[in-house]
């Protein structure tokens, strides 16, 4: 009986080392397939001069080209693209990107305070 208890306690230690395992992958493994993935899908929804622009974006802003391409996969996802996106409709959404992100403004709301003659 003792030793079906440590055949067994040996067999579960060993279950939850590989789960545990499992759960510590590499961030940046994962980020990497991530990237991988993401440019798949980009291959497949941009044409290629379209690609290059966007390459070009990312050397210089690269937020700007993280949200063109988030916007592009939720669009192509949600079958809104009608095809492949060509450079002008690129720069169209990119134009669009930039100019929603000038849009925020932080406004300052002072307290006026009665005036004391008491200073």
């Amino acid at each position: 009986m003792d030793d079906e208890l440590q055949a067994i306690r040996a067999k579960r230690m060993a279950e939850m080392q590989a789960q545990s395992a499992a759960q510590r992958r590499d961030p940046a493994a994962e980020k990497r397939e991530m990237d991988e993935r993401k440019g798949l899908i980009m291959a497949q929804i941009l044409l290629p001069e379209a690609r290059e622009r966007l390459a070009r974006v990312r050397l210089v802003k690269p937020e700007r080209a993280d949200q063109v391409e988030a916007y592009l996969i939720q669009a192509a996802q949600a079958n809104k693209l009608t095809g492949r996106v060509d450079e002008n409709t690129l720069i169209n959404l990119l134009n669009d990107v930039s100019q929603s992100s000038k849009k925020t403004s932080i406004k300052f709301a002072r307290r006026h305070e009665e005036e004391d003659d008491d200073y």
